[in-house]
């Protein structure tokens, strides 16, 4: 790698084999599949920057324009079965991962470049970064034969939808930050997330978000397959309330269904020796719409044990950004 304060070029050449020993295969199967192919990409960008007035503040303005191309020739992989891996959602920093899937089973073919701009306001003086827009695309070389659906065939677009990602730093406690992919072929918007954050101390903490993702699911492959298109609302809380005791909620609805998915409301008391949280939480459970409620307690002594349901790992995972203080 070629890294410089202005510039930067990373060369990158390797190779992947994954070997398997699998039981129980179906007829005319190998038990023992394996597959390896070469790896191949080269990243380059460049970064420009300008002293800007705003307002009257002073900042610093980049322009990051960046080029990424990956070759990855194709393997056939139909013997290999799916045990952990899944695709990639296509967001802004997938323009710039060496394979769109997850796990080992899956090893995407692409002869592809990325053609992505970034552009920053920076505080002089600290160099905090206030604002953040990123956008690009990917350009197809050849069609992308390897799916996770055999019968869906290869993808054949010459290019992907557009992505990108916009922070802002709207106060000192509040910010904005948003991923979004559009598909200009059918002119609207595929995928986005947008949140809204506020947080005024290191211990008071709260969020609203909306989330869009369309199904898109190949319906002339698979013609029977439910619409599974998201638009849903989720509101979460972490808020301090006097010297020792913490409110916790959240709310999850969905707009297009019209009805709460999730609702959880709890709190913690914490001194410096112990700790105790208790968590209601009412959900849907399952695609028919059955509704389940819970309750959760912890008893913590810190230093020692604790007793009752992992709390912190639940909350760490529903309500986003929350962080134990």
């Amino acid at each position: 790698p070629v890294r410089r304060p202005a510039w930067h070029f990373v060369p990158r050449l390797g190779y992947r084999q994954t070997q398997y020993a699998l039981n129980d295969q179906d007829p005319g199967k190998d038990d023992n599949p394996s597959r390896g192919a070469p790896i191949v990409s080269a990243d380059t960008g460049m970064v420009f920057e300008r002293a800007v007035d705003l307002w009257g503040v002073q900042a610093t303005q980049t322009l990051e324009p960046r080029l990424f191309y990956l070759y990855i020739p194709h393997r056939n992989q139909d013997d290999i079965p799916l045990l952990d891996t899944s695709v990639y959602d296509f967001r802004y920093d997938a323009l710039f991962r060496h394979d769109r899937f997850t796990g080992a089973d899956r090893l995407g073919d692409a002869n592809q470049l990325t053609t992505a701009v970034t552009s920053r306001i920076l505080s002089p003086a600290s160099g905090a970064e206030m604002a953040r827009v990123s956008f690009g695309q990917v350009q197809y070389f050849r069609d992308r034969e390897v799916s996770l659906i055999a019968a869906a065939g290869a993808e054949d677009d010459r290019s992907s939808a557009f992505v990108g990602e916009i922070y802002a730093l709207l106060t000192r406690a509040l910010s904005l930050d948003s991923d979004i992919e559009w598909d200009p072929d059918d002119q609207r918007t595929e995928r986005m997330v947008a949140a809204l954050r506020w947080r005024p101390d290191a211990t008071h903490y709260a969020h609203l978000s909306y989330r869009l993702r369309r199904d898109l699911t190949r319906l002339d492959v698979l013609p029977n397959t439910p619409d599974e298109t998201l638009e849903q609302l989720d509101l979460g809380v972490v808020w301090p309330i006097g010297r020792n005791w913490t409110l916790i909620g959240r709310g999850y609805y969905s707009l297009r269904d019209d009805e709460t998915l999730e609702t959880l409301l709890g709190v913690g008391y914490e001194t410096c020796c112990w700790a105790a949280r208790l968590i209601q939480r009412r959900y849907v459970r399952d695609e028919s719409g059955d509704l389940e409620n819970a309750v959760m307690f912890q008893l913590e002594l810190k230093g020692l044990a604790s007793v009752g349901t992992r709390i912190e790992d639940f909350l760490t995972d529903s309500i986003r950004g929350y962080e134990r203080y």
